[in-house]
């Protein structure tokens, strides 16, 4: 639910659970209760989320990992890949391709 851009923007609307409504103002505490609660997630503040759209987040997910394992791999993959890429392209084509792949994922998601 919270991918569905479409669905939280009616929710934030009051377009799902509208002021008529007998449970709205206890739905509107525990909204509050649960955006605030989300806000302080060091994670979701900078992970991309289509529902969540900022700017910043179009760079900083590019950094984040999901596990030890994940950013392990990662590390791997960046040193066998990345190593013949820098030499090949250089460091400054190595960083504007490591970008351009990160803001072309969010795109694609």
């Amino acid at each position: 639910m919270e991918e569905d851009f479409r669905f939280i923007e009616k929710l934030r609307n009051d377009e799902i659970i509208t002021i008529e409504d007998e449970v709205y103002p206890r739905w509107k505490a525990l909204r509050k209760n649960y955006d605030d609660r989300l806000s302080k997630v060091v994670f979701m503040r900078f992970v991309f989320s289509p529902a969540y759209r900022d700017p910043v987040t179009f760079i900083t997910h590019m950094f984040l990992y999901g596990s030890f394992f994940h950013l392990l791999s990662s590390m791997i993959f960046l040193w066998l890949v990345g190593c013949m890429l820098e030499i090949g392209r250089g460091k400054l084509g190595f960083c504007s391709i490591y970008i351009i792949g990160g803001l072309l994922s969010v795109i694609v998601f």
